[in-house]
């Protein structure tokens, strides 16, 4: 499935919320020779029980606004697995 990211890098603290079907990530890595963009698809990786090579960046490499394609079913599969993660 593939998801609308908004990106905030170089932030205080790691984390992400899904606000309707735009998933927003803030991550400490700067926007610099793609370390934001690896730290994106990394965290969200972690958040959602998936390995990283199971998220990738599709387009938007170079903008706040991506598209990231998961290895998930559906739009419930994630809320459920970012769910699971706010309780861990």
């Amino acid at each position: 499935m593939r998801i609308t990211v908004e990106a905030h890098p170089n932030a205080r603290l790691a984390r992400l919320e899904l606000a309707d079907t735009t998933l927003r990530i803030w991550v400490a890595a700067r926007a610099i020779d793609g370390q934001a963009n690896a730290a994106i698809e990394a965290t969200i990786a972690g958040a959602l029980g998936l390995r990283n090579r199971q998220v990738r960046i599709v387009s938007g490499a170079r903008s706040r606004q991506k598209t990231v394609e998961l290895d998930l079913a559906d739009m419930g599969e994630l809320r459920e697995r970012l769910a699971q993660s706010n309780r861990a």
